[in-house]
């Protein structure tokens, strides 16, 4: 049986490993730079991570997703147009985790109310 065997000599064409580093680099770079450009969405729960909806929503950057656990709570919360952030119950899907969430205004002349940027889910 005759074998041959295939041995790459990098005296031959040394480029190749240029090449091959260049490319390594670039993947890296795009890599870092998609990563980087990928958007955060963090959550906040409520009462676990802030007492109050309303420390909640002042600690919350663009994008965040307030949850908030069963119970009453009893406060005026003001949500900016800037903040672009999603206010929810921790189990929107089950009816009876609605039932048990409220956020109910103390003040009558300064209600609870959603801007227009603001997505409210039971």
């Amino acid at each position: 049986m005759n074998e041959k065997h295939f041995r790459y000599d990098e005296t031959e064409n040394p480029s190749i490993y240029g090449y091959l580093a260049l490319l390594t680099a670039l993947s890296v770079i795009f890599s870092f730079i998609i990563t980087s450009c990928t958007p955060f969405v963090s959550t906040i729960r409520v009462p676990q991570d802030y007492e109050s909806v309303t420390e909640a929503v002042k600690a919350s950057d663009k994008g965040t997703i307030v949850e908030v656990s069963p119970g009453s709570f009893s406060e005026n919360v003001k949500i900016s147009d800037m903040q672009n952030l999603t206010l929810t119950s921790t189990a929107p899907e089950d009816s009876q985790v609605v039932k048990d969430t409220s956020i109910e205004a103390h003040d009558e002349n300064k209600p609870t109310s959603k801007k227009p940027s603001t997505i409210l889910r039971r």
